[in-house]
């Protein structure tokens, strides 16, 4: 009997550390995204869905990368008149290589046969800021590396 109360009180533990970790995660993405906001005195559209999100950040220093996938609802051109037009091969490459690197979803990896345009933002050698906004797939990719 002893044993079976054991058992039950063990499940009932892991059941509520589950549930509170389920939890979390869920508010985790909001968390994370209003903190590049700060840190990056950016703000992003409100109206977005997360389609996909990364955290490689790890260890003392927290290196690592954030990435974050939004579907957009609506595409104000004002929240995005500073992003960069061209195509930039040596960005692409980048992206690819971290989104191999970091072992990502392919399936939602950026397309860039398709327009986009895009933002960079470095605070230092170390801490970059990359926001990519695929018009026409109505997608912004934030990705937040830091090495």
């Amino acid at each position: 009997m002893k044993k079976v109360l054991i058992l039950i009180g063990i499940i009932a533990v892991g059941i509520c550390l589950y549930t509170c970790a389920t939890f979390k995660l869920k508010d985790d993405s909001l968390e994370k995204i209003e903190t590049i906001e700060n840190q990056w005195s950016m703000t992003f559209p409100n109206h977005k869905t997360l389609l996909y999100q990364k955290d490689t950040v790890e260890g003392f220093h927290r290196d690592g990368n954030q990435y974050f996938v939004y579907s957009l609802d609506e595409i104000d051109s004002h929240d995005f008149s500073s992003f960069q037009k061209q195509p930039s091969p040596t960005l692409e490459n980048h992206i690819k290589s971290l989104w191999h690197d970091d072992g990502l979803d392919e399936t939602v990896q950026p397309d860039f046969n398709d327009d986009y345009t895009y933002y960079i933002v470095s605070k230092d050698e170390f801490n970059h800021l990359y926001v990519l906004l695929f018009e026409n797939q109505r997608k912004l990719y934030i990705i937040h590396e830091k090495i």
